[in-house]
């Protein structure tokens, strides 16, 4: 028998890691930054659902790396 490969999207495995550090005991934070590209409306709701804060940066302008702004989002 052979095993099937399953391909995860880096939203899956953005999911993966955020739930299990949000259930981890020892994590002592509830807030999080990333990068625009997890910034998918299903990660920001797992995000929100989970009450935490979260910040994300993005490019202001994709053809000069140098200009960077960062958008902070708030429950």
């Amino acid at each position: 028998m052979t095993l099937l490969a399953v391909k995860k999207t880096k939203n899956d495995y953005f999911e993966e890691i955020f739930i299990t550090a949000a259930v981890s005991k020892n994590l002592k934070t509830r807030a999080l930054t990333f990068d625009s590209r997890y910034a998918y409306l299903s990660n920001l709701k797992l995000i929100y659902r989970a009450n935490w804060t979260f910040f994300y940066y993005t490019k202001k302008q994709r053809n000069n790396s140098s200009k960077i702004s960062i958008d902070i989002i708030l429950k």
